[in-house]
């Protein structure tokens, strides 16, 4: 083969002759032309040219023939054949059948074929094998004419692959190599390295019949990066011929079909495709050998690793000399080191090369090899899988564990196709079951669809009351229960799974899943329907009532009726730092993330929301992804960055199909459709309201709170009826969850709000006092609402007082949304009591409940009434967002500045600005500041 030589090449001398070692295809060339011009004047000479397989050999002399014909030099050329070995003068009818050969050489031609089919006929017919004496006078009479024609022209005579020439054809060709010396005839003999050939019966005397006299030896070695670099011809970039390079082991070959491929695809042992110039170039390699390198290379490629020639030999079908040879031949051509593949490319491009059933016949039996080894499961199901066939009985319990290990390592996809794979083994019911409850457990993680059509099998199979139902099956048809907001169905799992005693983690994480989905009672504990559970001997024993999981749940559970509280808060914060996130404690580590928000410790918050996101995405839970960043819009939200909560929220929307949400899909569309509310992108809103809702899910705390989102709306948007009837709604539906509580859904103060925009004020007034009331004193969100409809509906002379109060309560828990709006009302107050106490002309639209409509349309965008009546102009059009904005761009501020201040996008900064500009009714910011004061 070229290869990494000196430029110079490297020159050893003999008694017969010199060998130059040459690793540049070109300066190969140049050698062979330098002793064919020595040759043209005499005297002949004869130059053996040796390499590997596809070391260039058949290339080089293709290309020295050429120019020896355009040099006018007469040109036979021949190849030896494997298949022609035994065909007697196979070599000699090649070089003959030319049309450059003199008439005296074509006449003896004539002479020497026939005696050479005379010599088959006799071989066929039993007799010796030897050159018979007619054969061998009509070889000499050939050599000399063509001898006697060399002396008058020069001539040059190439044979590639001669070590396969036929006998009758060996003997013309040292014929002549004992006689050349007073001609003018160049030999060019290629043969095989005998170290690399690898025959399986190596015939010395082929290989050194030649080098008895005075020769050339040009043996090609691998090729050196800079002929890579030459045959590139700077079309690629820099590393590309130092990478093709490594990957060929400077093979011609492999490196000219690796070159084709960066050219082509721009791409460099990359995973091979299966028509790629690399995977055609490596299966020809190999077919090329004497030895059965295919079949050992697939199955070395297969089985993966080091594989010893015992074994080697029992999965290829082989003797062990025959697998120790391929091994060594596959060693000494640089595709294998220490045993394995050098690169993992050239293990893809040999796989890549198999037929499909090769592949799957060596994927199964490298399968059951390691199978018998005691390999790793999950190393015995690659094979399985790749094979797509599970055919013995032992597969299906390797096939499980494997995709437990699976699972553990967070390749949740493996995991999926090994109990796919058991399931088509599976023989018996209660496999089946085992498998499909396995399927179900581990698929809700990524594709929620994909757990509850398992889960529809599994209940189709016939009832097998021999085989109860496992803990991984309870699990996953509780999960499904909790995701579709069937509260009956989980009650009964819940049950299911009391009965198998879960310890103290487990029940604590099931506490807390019921009450994120159900709620809790008003005291914060279980509600009825959770706390169901068998009772008699056969009934698990109930933790101890000092039992820490438990204490830190119930504390937890407490935050829904004394949000802010610091016994919930310490129970987060416990909770968070002692639990793992997995299926079964989703929800208690939200619950936990909620109760800092609740707080006020928003920065705390985000700090476990962004680590158990990272969690969820190293471990690939796609819906665990969708579900935490569902959870964490709807804070932000409260945090007042509106454009970041929607970002938040058609994130969380895009993680799964429409087909895999369940009742958690209510958070971030509930998130967006307030935020696309209070950026008064009211089209974009009424969109999401077509958005189909799984059955079941107003049945759920999510539900409730996507029908309280949805109630905002309809107010901003003056449909006050529809308005009222959705709060009311999720009033009915706490009520009958059991889980009235203000801090789940402060629906009375909406509703206050509601009635207010329809001018009972009365009525308005009631609810608000109402939920002040229920409000715990820690639940500032509920208190400051309420607040806020008592001021509007109170003494005029306390309307400052109170609004600033309901924006303490706003402050103190954290809700900076709710903070700023009020404060916004502050600052508009003198002239909302002007506009109030102005005498107005009774009409029957107005009369009483003038008032209460001027009121409440201090309430950025929760009222309709303006919407109803002339639009105002000023910064009493500008909703929420774009006052934040335009504020701080009025105090100097760059969109740089105010993108980090605000934690949103210069974009959105941008947006928010051109919208206020053309409100007001002005060019620029310089104009900004006079327009946003307030007027007394």
């Amino acid at each position: 083969m070229y290869g990494e030589t000196g430029s110079d090449g490297a020159e050893r001398a003999s008694s017969t002759g010199t060998t130059v070692t040459e690793g540049e295809p070109d300066r190969a060339l140049t050698f062979l032309r330098e002793r064919l011009t020595e040759g043209r004047t005499g005297p002949g000479r004869l130059i053996l040219v040796s390499g590997g397989v596809a070391s260039g050999k058949t290339r080089l002399l293709d290309e020295f023939l050429d120019g020896a014909v355009r040099d006018g030099v007469r040109a036979l050329g021949a190849t030896g054949s494997a298949d022609e070995r035994d065909l007697a003068g196979g070599v000699i009818d090649q070089l003959l059948a030319g049309p450059d050969l003199p008439p005296a050489a074509a006449e003896e031609a004539a002479h020497t074929m026939a005696a050479c089919a005379d010599t088959g006929r006799r071989r066929a017919a039993g007799a010796s094998g030897a050159a018979s004496p007619d054969l061998t006078h009509a070889v000499w009479r050939l050599a000399r004419a063509l001898l006697a024609a060399a002396r008058e022209r020069p001539t040059v005579l190439v044979v590639d692959d001669v070590h396969l020439a036929d006998s009758a054809s060996l003997l013309l060709l040292t014929h002549l190599q004992r006689r050349l010396r007073p001609t003018r005839l160049t030999m060019v003999l290629a043969l095989r390295d005998t170290a690399s050939q690898g025959d399986r019966a190596p015939r010395p005397d082929r290989h050194t019949v030649f080098t008895r006299h005075p020769h050339h030896h040009l043996r090609l070695a691998p090729l050196t990066e800079r002929a890579v670099r030459e045959m590139l011809d700077g079309r690629a970039g820099d590393g590309a011929a130092a990478r093709i390079h490594h990957l060929a082991a400077g093979n011609p070959l492999l490196a000219g079909a690796l070159a084709e491929d960066c050219l082509t695809t721009g791409d460099i042992g990359a995973v091979p495709a299966a028509g790629g110039a690399f995977t055609r170039a490596l299966t020809s390699y190999l077919d090329r050998w004497d030895l059965p390198l295919t079949e050992v290379a697939g199955v070395l490629a297969v089985h993966g690793g080091r594989v010893p020639a015992p074994l080697l030999a029992a999965l290829v079908g082989i003797e062990p000399g025959v697998a120790g040879a391929a091994l060594d031949a596959l060693t000494r051509s640089g595709l294998l080191a220490d045993g394995r593949f050098r690169h993992a490319a050239v293990e893809s491009a040999v796989l890549a090369g198999l037929p499909p059933e090769a592949r799957t016949a060596a994927q199964l039996r490298s399968a059951e090899a390691k199978f018998r080894q005691s390999a790793p499961p999950r190393e015995v199901a690659a094979h399985l899988v790749a094979a797509g066939s599970a055919p013995a009985h032992w597969t299906v319990p390797v096939l499980r564990a494997a995709a437990g290990q699976a699972v553990a390592d967070n390749d949740p996809d493996f995991a999926v196709r090994c109990l796919e794979l058991a399931l088509t083994a599976a023989d018996t019911t209660a496999g089946k079951r085992l498998v499909l409850a396995e399927l179900a457990h581990h698929t809700w993680r990524m594709a929620p669809s994909a757990s509850r059509r398992y889960l529809q099998a599994l209940r189709r199979l016939p009832a097998d009351d021999s085989t109860p139902p496992t803990r991984t099956e309870a699990a996953a048809v509780a999960r499904q229960a909790l995701w579709e907001g069937d509260e009956p169905g989980w009650r009964a799992s819940r049950r299911t799974l009391a009965a198998m005693a879960p310890d103290s983690r487990t029940g604590t994480g099931l506490h807390l899943a019921h009450t994120w989905w159900f709620g809790p009672r008003e005291d914060g504990s279980p509600t009825q329907a959770e706390s169901a559970a068998p009772s008699g001997p056969d009934a698990p024993a109930e933790p101890p009532a000092d039992d820490p999981w438990r204490l830190a749940a119930t504390a937890l559970s407490g935050m829904w009726a004394r949000p802010g509280d610091s016994a919930s808060t310490d129970a987060a914060e416990r909770l968070l730092r002692s639990c793992r996130l997995a299926d079964d404690t989703l929800e208690a580590l939200m619950t936990a993330v909620l109760a800092l928000v609740h707080a006020g410790r928003t920065r705390d918050a985000e700090t476990w929301w962004r680590s158990l996101k990272a969690e969820a995405d190293r471990r690939g839970a796609v819906t665990w992804q969708a579900v935490l960043t569902g959870m964490w819009s709807s804070a932000v939200l409260r945090s007042g960055d509106v454009s970041y909560a929607a970002d938040l929220a058609r994130h969380a929307l895009s993680l799964l199909p429409a087909e895999d949400w369940g009742a958690a899909i209510c958070d971030p569309l509930g998130t967006l459709l307030l935020a696309w509310t209070e950026a008064e992108e009211y089209e974009r809103a009424a969109d999401l309201l077509t958005h189909p809702l799984p059955d079941g899910v107003l049945r759920t705390l999510p539900g409730v709170r996507f029908l309280r989102a949805r109630g905002h709306y309809l107010l901003a948007t003056g449909q006050l009826l529809a308005a009222v009837a959705d709060f009311s709604e999720c009033g009915r539906l706490l009520t009958a969850l059991g889980t009235d509580l203000p801090a789940v859904a402060p629906w009375r103060a909406d509703l206050a709000a509601a009635r207010l925009a329809l001018g009972d004020e009365e009525a308005a007034r009631r609810l608000a006092a109402g939920q002040l009331a229920l409000a715990a004193e820690t639940d500032g969100c509920t208190r400051g609402l309420a607040l806020r409809v008592l001021a509007l509906t109170g003494d005029p002379g306390e309307l400052r007082g109170t609004l600033r109060q309901a924006a303490g309560e706003f402050t103190e828990c954290g809700h900076r949304w709710e903070a700023y709006r009020t404060s916004r009302m502050l600052d508009r107050v003198p002239q909302r009591r002007a506009a109030a106490q102005a005498p107005r002309t009774p009409g029957p639209e107005r009369g009483a409940g003038s008032r209460s409509v001027a009121s409440v349309s201090v309430l950025p965008r929760l009222s309709a009434t303006a919407r109803t009546e002339p639009e105002s102009s000023g910064a009493d059009t500008l909703s929420t967002a774009e006052l934040r904005v335009a504020e701080l761009a009025a105090l100097g501020r760059t969109n740089l500045e105010i993108s980090g201040s605000l934690s949103i996008t210069v974009s959105t900064v941008e947006q928010h600005l051109t919208r206020v500009y053309r409100k007001l009714g002005i060019r620029g910011r310089s104009q900004l500041a006079a327009h946003l004061a307030p007027r007394e």
